[in-house]
């Protein structure tokens, strides 16, 4: 019996015992959103997709909450049959977490056992920041998860998201004595704190905000990478690290400017 921890969530599967298993590259999470089918895709260095599967000693693979939306896994993607509709399991879809389990065979005595957490989310969005680069105006984009995004802005995480079609966070005019008093401040002070927690406490660290983390990381990973480390920790998540760290209104370089949410509707 082989007992892994994969996205901080603990399951077992029957293997052979020569089975061992190999760092999991993340998943890229293309679509987990009301009006999409469920459309994620699994990475490996082999890049031969066929290498991926349905553990079929577990019947309960996926959560039972996806199973009128038929969840199927080939060629190294894992998809729904059907869209995500509105209403999910008898209840609203947004906000609703899942998992998804696989194995990926590498040879006859060695494999990857891997298990999606993550949530449906109302709407699509992602967050557009502004910055100043040695006196140089620049942006990035990056997707998070609905319950992301109202944590970020200060919005009550078990509400439904309020489509906002133009919603932007400029600095204050006055420093505020705390970073959680200002809308712009809070924004990346809670996102800083965030990218620490899942990278310095991945175990120990607050379980949602681990979690979260890793659902950022799923939605902005490129299909298909084969480099030993996920492009977008390395190069995108490294500056948005850097352009929040504290403090936001007096950094020397890399400071922020603007904030944007970009939202997008399938239904």
């Amino acid at each position: 019996m082989a007992k892994q921890m994969i996205d901080e969530a603990n399951f077992s599967i029957e293997l052979p015992e020569n089975i061992s298993t190999l760092k999991i590259k993340h998943h890229a999470v293309q679509y987990s959103v009301v009006g999409k089918p469920l459309t994620i895709y699994l990475n490996n260095s082999e890049r031969n997709a066929n290498l991926w599967k349905i553990p079929d000693e577990m019947p309960d693979w996926y959560s039972s909450n996806l199973e009128k939306l038929e969840i199927n896994l080939e060629n190294g993607k894992i998809y729904s049959r059907a869209i995500i509709e509105e209403e999910l399991d008898g209840d609203l879809a947004e906000g609703q977490e899942y998992y998804i389990r696989y194995f990926l065979k590498t040879s006859e005595s060695s494999g990857i056992i891997g298990e999606v957490v993550d949530e449906i989310d109302r709407y699509l969005i992602k967050f557009k920041i502004d910055y100043i680069d040695n006196e140089n105006s620049q942006s990035i984009e990056f997707f998070v998860p609905n319950s992301v995004y109202k944590y970020l802005l200060g919005f009550d995480i078990s509400q439904p998201v309020m489509w906002v079609s133009n919603l932007v966070l400029e600095p204050p005019t006055t420093t505020p004595s705390d970073p959680e008093d200002d809308p712009f401040t809070r924004f990346f002070h809670r996102l800083y704190n965030l990218i620490i927690t899942g990278e310095s406490s991945p175990v120990t660290g607050d379980p949602w905000q681990i979690l979260a983390y890793s659902k950022i990381i799923n939605r902005n990973t490129p299909r298909n990478y084969s480099e030993d480390l996920n492009p977008f920790i390395e190069n995108d998540l490294a500056l948005i690290k850097n352009i929040s760290e504290p403090d936001v209104l007096n950094h020397d370089s890399l400071y922020p400017t603007r904030v944007s949410a970009i939202f997008e509707s399938f239904g």
